[in-house]
């Protein structure tokens, strides 16, 4: 080879060499850009994700604080067994709802901050605009779609519709919804309500006591009584007016001793003799309970006449002390307590289905009691002998709900008096959520 030809050579590979350095900075420099490029986009992603969830939960914040809010309300409404009166309440001076989910929207000054919201006509939010965090929300009230179609200011199922809509930064908006029930509960038929057969009824040696089935001991709806003691058939009928001692210490309406115990079998609500339904009411109640414990749940943590609050006490309990208690009591044990022990409100004893109240005191019980034994042989509730009957076998003829104790051991000048607004009033639990959806 010449040394020309050589140095021919020797310049294409230089050149050769320069052409594929080119390409590769520039295949470099693309994907470099590339994947800048994607990294804006799944920041600006990242982003608008970060707000979407952040708006979302602004939102979801204004619905459980409206479920709060109507609960409130109900509470208080001159009638809590429905919720037409707070359907009426929000419907505006109209008498109709103009809330329109699709035309609800925030409204903005100037500066980007949030003045209002628009698309419900006259109607009274159940919630006005409240911040929260870096956004705001407001709730609404109508009626659930079923009712919303016959009346929308009817209640025939306990059911409401809350619409919750939350804003955030960067004019972020989000709208979520929920159908809400009332957790119900049929009319306790007597002040003492014992399910069953052979009840074990003892009202106690006492001859300063006091049971009474007038409302409030007179004091509530005139001319309101129930009987003193309820059990379902005449053969316990029979067994619990063997409990009755000191008859003149009896009293419903006209009628004293064992004249107020009275078979209900004809009058109470059928699901009260439901077992399945009393489990079922059980867990609903445990899932909306202000307190969920157990056997050594402090006394000092349980509701009080004051500051009623819905406990459920899964297991055997005992108040051994002073308390004044208030609201809704539901043990699924055995309960003891104290002669000294008073409540306000309603106890439920229901699983094991004894309720014992052991040595002299002036306790006084306003409301109402219903106890019945679900829990089967093994005396635990939630387990597969539930409403199984003695033998512990479901699907044999002594299935349901099998014998309960109310016992008084012990004198004393306490009275249990039946009284319906506090029974009406310690049975308002939050209201669940049935459905739920994200617009």
């Amino acid at each position: 080879m010449t040394p020309r030809e050589k140095a021919f050579r020797d310049a294409a590979e230089r050149g050769s060499a320069l052409v594929l350095a080119i390409f590769v900075l520039v295949l470099l420099t693309s994907l470099g850009i590339a994947l800048l490029t994607l990294s804006q986009v799944e920041l600006r992603m990242a982003r608008a994700d970060t707000r979407a969830k952040a708006v979302f939960y602004v939102a979801e914040a204004g619905l459980e604080h409206g479920r709060a809010a109507l609960l409130t309300e109900d509470v208080v409404s001159a009638d809590p067994s429905d919720l037409d009166g707070e359907l009426a309440a929000h419907a505006g001076a109209n008498g109709a709802f103009d809330f329109d989910p699709t035309a609800l929207r925030p409204t903005y000054d100037g500066a980007g901050n949030v003045t209002g919201f628009t698309g419900y006509g006259d109607d009274v939010p159940l919630l006005g605009p409240t911040v929260f965090e870096d956004g705001f929300y407001a709730a609404f009230l109508t009626n659930d779609p079923v009712d919303d179609g016959l009346d929308p200011l009817d209640d025939t199922n306990q059911r409401v519709l809350i619409s919750a809509i939350g804003t955030g930064p960067g004019f972020a908006t989000e709208l979520v919804q929920a159908i809400v029930q009332r957790i119900t509960f049929p009319g306790l038929p007597a002040t003492i309500t014992i399910l069953g057969p052979d009840p074990e009824f003892d009202g106690g040696p006492s001859q300063a006591k006091l049971l009474s089935g007038n409302d409030c001991d007179g004091l509530g709806v005139p001319d309101l009584h129930v009987p003193v003691v309820g059990v379902i058939g005449p053969d316990a009928e029979a067994d619990a007016e063997g409990g009755v001692h000191h008859p003149e210490t009896f009293e419903s309406g006209d009628d004293t001793g064992v004249d107020t115990v009275t078979d209900v079998d004809g009058t109470i609500h059928p699901l009260w003799k439901d077992c399945a339904y009393l489990r079922d009411l059980a867990a609903q109640v445990k899932g909306s309970a202000d307190l969920v414990g157990d056997s050594g749940t402090p006394n000092g943590s349980l509701g009080t006449s004051a500051d009623p609050k819905t406990v459920f006490i899964d297991g055997d309990y005992t108040i051994p002390g002073n308390l004044a208690g208030g609201g809704l009591l539901w043990v699924t044990g055995d309960l003891t307590v104290a002669g000294t022990v008073g409540w306000e409100g309603v106890i439920f004893v229901v699983g094991t289905g004894r309720f014992l109240r052991n040595g002299a005191g002036a306790g006084d019980y306003s409301g109402g009691f219903l106890v019945a034994n679900i829990a089967g042989p093994d005396g635990t509730l939630w387990t597969a002998d539930d409403c199984a009957g003695p033998d512990g076998n479901p699907g044999t003829p002594d299935d349901g709900i099998d014998s309960g104790a109310w016992e008084v051991n012990g004198a004393g000048a306490g009275t249990t008096v039946y009284c319906e607004e506090l029974i009406d009033r310690s049975q308002q639990l939050p209201l669940r959520v049935d459905q739920f959806r994200q617009r």
